[in-house]
């Protein structure tokens, strides 16, 4: 065979390998995998999807990191991308269609962006509201809320995770957010999370988006984790806080957009079904224009000094705490954690009202029985000494006392 004949034989199998190839291949957005013309949370496909049943018509999409596979790496990609400020994916990227630059095995059929079919049976709400503010001494007031998700299809097999954002407006401040005492903290094995507070001055475009946060789950990449049944359970706890001195109100209110270290958060739940990549936009709840009920910290009662907690003040009381302080025995003061430094002990015990429990404390109540010595501090100007007061609740309860 002649040169001409050999190259001319060289690019006809080109041609028959490349050529189906370059024919199907139509512009996309890499990592816009349910193909709604966004790049966004509902695109996290879990790596249990691949391989699929039905191989999608923009597998190209799919190849998030463009190495030219799908598998793994691709969804974690995407999360880094989307909640920790990473990369965006590589050409033809994110935001305009554009050709694969990358000659590969995937291909991509054809690429028509349609929004997604609305799909409920998951919303994500507050677990109480109004809110409780506990107003206690010497710290701002401050409570807990719990942002929950309800699931309405007991035969569904679950959310495999979810990102979510929460606003909170008026007069209320976020504290701290957290998935700690959560249900997805206790089943997170092998995945990804990420939660933080927002900062408050980012302009998303019409004004500052204020205080809040945002959380992302995927409970595991290797295992079929997954939320399962009916009803509501935890998937992030809040902790709020008022300015001290005012009655607040304000509102909790989870919305889409907010955004973190990574892109603007779309809230939405990502379903664990083999073989068919699914993700729901789920309803939103919250509190709005709440006012928030401020209480004040439960107390229990006792007598001043009752260290022994028999429901009497006398000299076993001064041996009590002689013996904790030198002896060892009891092991423990009755309050809190047990220690002379312990608030409710020094609130109970603390004979002279000088911020500390010590010696000078059972002296002073030898002196009070024995020798008409002055009366605890916390005993009120012409009460009876022998009487009940209010006391921290880590005192335990003593019958006698309401």
């Amino acid at each position: 065979m002649d040169a001409f004949g050999f190259h001319r034989g060289v690019a006809l199998v080109t041609a028959l390998v490349v050529s189906p190839v370059a024919l199907a291949q139509s512009d996309f957005r890499r990592g816009d995998t349910n193909t709604d013309g966004v790049v966004d949370a509902r695109d996290v496909f879990l790596p249990n999807f691949f391989p699929f049943d039905v191989p999608p018509p923009c597998r190209d999409a799919f190849d998030v990191n463009d190495d030219g596979q799908e598998n793994i790496t691709d969804p974690v990609y995407l999360l880094g991308y989307l909640f920790l400020g990473q990369p965006e994916p590589p050409p033809p990227g994110p935001h305009t269609p554009g050709p694969d630059p990358t000659e590969d095995s995937l291909d991509c059929v054809s690429y028509d962006p349609k929004p997604p079919p609305a799909r409920g049976g998951f919303r994500f709400d507050l677990d109480v509201c109004p809110i409780e503010i506990v107003d206690a001494p010497d710290t701002p007031p401050q409570g807990e809320v719990a942002i929950t998700l309800a699931i309405d299809e007991p035969s569904h097999p679950g959310a495999q995770g979810w990102a979510l954002g929460v606003s909170v407006g008026g007069q209320l401040d976020l504290l701290d957010a957290t998935i700690d005492g959560t249900a997805g903290k206790d089943l997170l094995s092998a995945g990804f999370e990420k939660t933080e507070l927002i900062d408050p001055s980012i302009d998303g475009g019409g004004a500052p988006q204020g205080p809040g946060a945002v959380s992302t789950v995927v409970l595991s990449f290797t295992q079929p984790v997954t939320l399962r049944g009916e009803g509501e359970v935890a998937i992030l706890r809040l902790r709020v806080g008022a300015p001290p001195g005012i009655f607040p109100a304000g509102s909790v209110a989870i919305v889409d957009g907010l955004r973190g270290s990574g892109q603007p958060v779309t809230n939405t739940v990502f379903l664990g079904l083999a073989g068919e990549p699914d993700s729901r936009r789920p309803e939103l709840g919250g509190c709005d224009e709440v006012a928030l009920i401020i209480v004040d910290p439960p107390f229990d009662t006792h007598i001043p000094g009752d260290c022994n907690q028999d429901g009497r003040l006398d000299i076993s009381d001064a041996i009590c705490v002689l013996g904790v302080l030198f002896l060892g025995v009891p092991e423990r003061l009755p309050c809190g954690d047990g220690t002379a430094a312990d608030s409710g002990n020094i609130e109970l015990l603390d004979w002279h009202g000088d911020g500390r429990v010590d010696i000078t404390d059972p002296i002073g109540t030898l002196r009070f029985l024995t020798l008409a010595g002055p009366a605890h501090h916390r005993v009120p100007p012409g009460a009876n000494p022998f009487e009940c007061v209010p006391i921290e609740n880590a005192c335990p309860r003593v019958e006698g006392c309401f």
